[in-house]
């Protein structure tokens, strides 16, 4: 396969959508903020993004993808983040948002239970 072909395949995979899913204790940067939408790092007033933004709007990667926080949002994706720098970008206003993490922030999991009975994390 020539070098240009690579190029066009490594492109073609890097633009390919797929959907994280996380829960929301493990999207909490700030616990000392009042609102759940400070403890993400994410503020009432971004911008809302319906459709997946081309660039992330902190370092300007294209490398974006959907985040989906379980427990929060039964429509769809809560949010955009980068792949590169985890910046998160709103899909829904601040207000709505807001309010799905309070829902999201209710459901817990213990990663041990994902695993063989032969492995542990800790």
């Amino acid at each position: 396969m020539g070098k240009s072909k690579i190029a066009t395949v490594r492109k073609k995979v890097e633009l390919l959508d797929y959907t994280e899913i996380t829960v929301y204790s493990d999207i909490v940067i700030n616990n000392s903020s009042v609102t759940r939408l400070g403890q993400v790092g994410v503020k009432k007033d971004d911008k809302v993004y319906k459709k997946k933004p081309s660039n992330c709007n902190k370092c300007k990667s294209n490398r974006v993808v959907a985040l989906e926080v379980l427990g929060a949002c039964n429509k769809d994706n809560l949010f955009w983040i980068c792949d590169d720098c985890e910046h998160l970008h709103l899909k829904y206003t601040g207000n709505y948002t807001e309010k799905m993490l309070e829902e999201g922030s209710k459901l817990w999991t213990n990663p041990n239970d994902w695993l063989d009975s032969t492995e542990n994390i800790n």
